[in-house]
């Protein structure tokens, strides 16, 4: 029996082309591996480093050193006058809130370098889900604490030379007014034009000052950080951000919502304007348009060099739903409390 040897022929060359195709999905296939490979490792890396780190934050953080225990907030609400006379009033709003933080460095056995801050600043404030107004946070005297800096400044800026000013302003209206009545129709006419004149300049200046006065405030508002100046003893200026290494006094700040409603026409005359809470309600102002939640971050050090961060979150307090109390009777309290309220966590 003959055995017929058997050839393969290639036509149009498609065996080469199939080598070329094999050859190119193992190229495919060892480079979809390789990547695989290197997402694995990375993935690897990056979960050991992500242990490391949480492994040397809570050797870092296994007690703690510093903690915000309380939080005091005072919510009020004022507005600046545009115009000094009646039957209406033309007003522009703003609602502020004082704020003081109290640290708790556990000092009550000792004082230790540990315990003790020897620099701290604030920054990174931001606020959200506040629909109305311009929000800027100060720092605050704390003599001045439940007083608004608007009002604080207004009040400074009625020096009593300015006073004697209007007083005698007043006093020579009242005499003329005096003469007017022993003198003719006509110069009577021309006397009130002159006089209606003096008080028109007289409130354009008054209310020229007051805007100057808010311009000028602008510059003094926390736009990239605020630090504080540290006290071993001595008397602390509160007039500036000053705190003692010890904690023993609180970090104080006022948060405001300027120009809520600008313009804001009031023309019942009948009921006297109360410059608090108050006018929010007179002016038809809704609670949950001027809400605003603060945050910022603490950060200070220790006489190790050591630093801790607190993230600070605060809700401005307007209302509290529960017991129907609110900021439209003219001030809000809210006090927060609890050990470790807020934690500072030891970064480095």
């Amino acid at each position: 029996m003959k055995f017929i040897k058997q050839s393969t022929v290639i036509i149009n060359g498609k065996k080469p082309h199939n080598i070329r195709r094999k050859l190119f999905f193992a190229i495919i296939l060892t480079t979809i591996v390789a990547i695989l490979l290197r997402y694995t490792i990375m993935i690897k890396i990056s979960n050991d480093k992500f242990a490391k780190q949480a492994s040397d934050f809570y050797r870092l953080n296994a007690q703690t050193v510093f903690s915000i225990d309380k939080i005091y907030m005072y919510s009020s609400a004022n507005a600046i006058e545009n115009k000094e006379t009646r039957p209406i009033w033309n007003l522009n709003l703003y609602q502020y809130t004082d704020i003081a933080i109290y640290i708790n460095n556990r000092s009550e056995d000792k004082l230790t370098y540990e315990n003790s801050i020897k620099s701290l600043y604030i920054d990174n404030i931001k606020f959200t889900d506040v629909k109305n107004g311009q929000q800027s946070v100060y720092f605050k005297n704390i003599n001045d604490f439940g007083k608004s800096i608007f009002t604080k400044r207004i009040e400074e800026s009625s020096t009593p030379a300015v006073q004697e000013t209007l007083q005698e302003q007043a006093s020579e209206g009242s005499s003329e007014e005096t003469e007017n009545n022993t003198e003719g129709q006509d110069e009577n006419e021309e006397e009130d034009d002159e006089e209606n004149t003096q008080e028109q300049v007289q409130e354009e200046d008054i209310v020229t000052q007051r805007k100057q006065i808010i311009e000028n405030l602008q510059k003094e508002k926390i736009t990239d950080k605020l630090e504080f100046s540290i006290l071993n003893d001595g008397d602390v200026d509160y007039s500036k951000p000053q705190l003692y290494t010890d904690c023993s006094n609180p970090i104080t700040l006022e948060y405001v919502n300027n120009n809520i409603k600008e313009n804001q026409i009031i023309s019942d005359i009948t009921n006297d304007i109360i410059y608090d809470g108050n006018i929010l309600r007179r002016s038809g102002v809704i609670l949950s348009d001027i809400a605003c939640t603060m945050s910022f971050n603490i950060t200070l050090t220790n006489y190790y060099n050591q630093k801790f961060v607190a993230n600070v979150y605060i809700d401005i307090p307007l209302e509290d739903t529960t017991t129907g109390d609110n900021i439209y009777k003219g001030k809000f309290v809210k006090v927060l409390e609890n050990t470790n309220l807020i934690k500072f966590f030891r970064m480095e």
